[in-house]
């Protein structure tokens, strides 16, 4: 399965989901995330903009510095800094605009403070300005950088009855996100899968995400997110008469223990999933043509690494990095997930 690099592109509406439970506490950190910031035209003539509120939560009597920046595909981050006294808000309208400068664009902002003491909360507003039936949009509440987990869920998903879906991966960190998308049937069976990269400091849009996949629409779908870089995943289901949209929720949690991703050497490697609570070993999933026995063995000799059991489709074995970014690169291997503790 081929790793194709998209790029953002800004189509349709924008709707932001949290990918852990959005408890108030959760919410407040010095170092935010608003995964997806936009001023751009959009379907039945719709004209979409992003206003921002950031509030200082703490009532300590003094100035907090806090810095906004908006990280697009315009061209380079570009960042506000200011000040918010003791539970100060600032509110920017038509954020993308009046603040950076665009007439069109698309991203994503992070809210951040050189204060380590410093706690904010901050939301976004994406709204249509521009549609026949009025004004109408959805709020978008900013996540704790450090918290993005490895591995998300998102469900509820529909293409068909009226509905399209469209799935966002926001990715705020300077290293490229290898990403792996599960599709699920409501009744657990797996439909789909597809790899992909989401570029450093950049959010991602999947408009229609059955399309993508390559499969027939159908109902309640549910997508599985794997990530090497901790991601803000979103999604929206949209009524195709009226542009309404259902705010759909990615939930996740990092993983304990980290596993540390070394960049295979290929140009095309296997796709890998990381375990929320990752155990001893991994599944190495083959293609049908290889016999798992015979390139169990002849993997782990080349190697060095111990064989715990063979499979019917491949074979689980004990890894270290290394042989994980070289395995993704052997011709008989198709996938490798990381077992749960």
């Amino acid at each position: 399965m081929s790793r194709p690099v998209f790029r953002a592109a800004a189509a349709g509406v924008l709707l932001l989901a949290a990918t852990r439970p959005t408890t108030a506490a959760g919410l407040t950190d010095r170092d935010l995330v608003i995964p997806v910031a936009a001023r751009t035209p959009g379907l039945l003539g719709t004209l979409w903009r992003t206003d921002l509120v950031v509030t200082n939560t703490s009532r300590d009597p003094f100035q907090v510095p806090v810095q906004i920046t908006f990280m697009s595909d315009t061209g380079p981050p570009q960042t506000h800094f200011l000040s918010l006294g003791p539970m100060g808000s600032l509110v920017l309208p038509d954020v993308v605009r009046d603040a950076y400068g665009h007439e069109q664009a698309f991203g994503l902002i992070r809210i951040t403070s050189g204060d380590p003491d410093a706690r904010f909360v901050a939301r976004a507003r994406i709204v249509n300005v521009g549609g026949r039936e009025g004004e109408y949009g959805q709020g978008v509440a900013a996540l704790p950088t450090p918290a993005l987990p490895l591995r998300s869920v998102v469900s509820g998903l529909s293409g068909v009855d009226g509905n399209r879906t469209n799935l966002g991966l926001a990715n705020p960190h300077p290293a490229e996100a290898q990403v792996f998308l599960d599709l699920w049937g409501p009744g657990g069976s797996q439909r789909g899968g597809l790899s992909l990269g989401v570029a450093p400091r950049s959010v991602l849009q999947l408009n229609d995400i059955f399309f993508h996949f390559g499969i027939t629409p159908f109902a309640n779908a549910t997508v599985e997110i794997t990530s090497t870089v901790g991601l803000y995943a979103y999604a929206s289901v949209v009524r195709n008469d009226t542009g309404d949209a259902v705010f759909a929720i990615a939930s996740g949690e990092a993983p304990e223990t980290p596993f540390d991703i070394l960049e295979p050497e290929c140009a095309e490697p296997a796709p890998l999933a990381l375990a929320q609570n990752p155990g001893n070993g991994w599944v190495v999933s083959l293609h049908p043509e290889f016999d798992p026995s015979d390139t169990a063995t002849e993997l782990s000799d080349r190697y060095g690494f111990s064989v715990i059991t063979v499979l019917g489709s491949g074979f689980v074995a004990a890894l270290a990095a290394p042989t994980v970014a070289a395995l993704r690169c052997e011709a008989a291997v198709e996938r490798l997930d990381q077992t749960r503790g």
